[in-house]
């Protein structure tokens, strides 16, 4: 789409993105958002919107672009390969396409490999490096974290494209994209918090350990629980882990 001269669209579909990655998680993976999340997602939501107006076009490769990139990130998160595997499987199917289309852009004369300088090379074989281990690391990652989450986090991808576009390519920014720009903030900001307290919230909490001599009966290293406690055994003597705050009874 972009090398077709849709960059717009393009650009969009990165924001669009997150909104049907999120969608994907919750319908087909069942995950649960809580209401300070949905309040975030509604807020993105009409963040899309008023970047969608400020375009001024109808952004249906927006769409079907975010549409394709969320159902692999679903497809991802349901694969029981590795990443490394994953990775190769992908680019397996794609090397002889991939490989007749550079053929044909050869032909053509249209192709860059090896037409430019030396340090136009070196970045095209860079980019390639760096795109694989990206998605060796997104593979890693989506098995390990939420889908709805993987969305929300998708929204960082446009801000730095933005940020490069406006202080590196001084590129206009206009009022419109600053209001959508600064809604999708405020809701990564809302849904990481919310991220962030129900982490904690699920984190097993930290309890004083006592650690009491008792009774010496064994020799030889052993352990048992006994309710809330673990009793040890190493070398004569044995001690009592436990998460009260009172000694527990001694059972000799």
């Amino acid at each position: 789409a972009a090398n077709a001269g849709y960059i717009v669209q393009t650009s969009l579909g990165g924001y669009i993105l997150p909104l049907v990655t999120v969608l994907l998680g919750v319908v087909v993976l069942g995950e649960k958002l809580r209401p300070l999340q949905w309040v975030a997602i509604g807020i993105a939501a009409l963040g899309v919107l008023i970047v969608s107006i400020g375009y001024g076009v109808v952004p249906w490769i927006s769409f079907a672009l975010a549409t394709t990139e969320g159902i692999y990130s679903l497809l991802k998160k349901k694969a029981t390969l590795g990443p490394l595997d994953g990775v190769m499987i992908e680019t397996g199917a794609l090397f002889l396409p991939s490989l007749g289309y550079l053929a044909a852009t050869e032909t053509h004369g249209h192709g860059a490999f090896g037409h430019e300088s030396i340090g136009t090379t070196l970045l095209l074989l860079g980019a390639g490096v760096m795109a694989t281990s990206t998605l060796v690391s997104f593979g890693y990652a989506v098995q390990r974290i939420p889908l709805t989450l993987i969305g929300v986090l998708r929204y960082v991808t446009p801000t730095i494209q933005v940020c490069l576009a406006v202080f590196f390519y001084h590129e206009p920014f206009s009022t419109v994209n600053l209001c959508g720009f600064v809604l999708l903030w405020i809701a990564l900001t809302l849904f990481s918090y919310q991220s962030y307290v129900a982490h904690c919230e699920a984190s097993p909490k930290t309890v004083q350990v006592l650690l009491l001599p008792i009774y010496q009966t064994k020799s030889s290293y052993n352990t048992m629980q006994v309710n809330d406690a673990k009793v040890v055994y190493v070398a004569q003597e044995r001690f009592i882990y436990s998460p009260r705050s009172q000694p527990m009874a001694r059972c000799l």
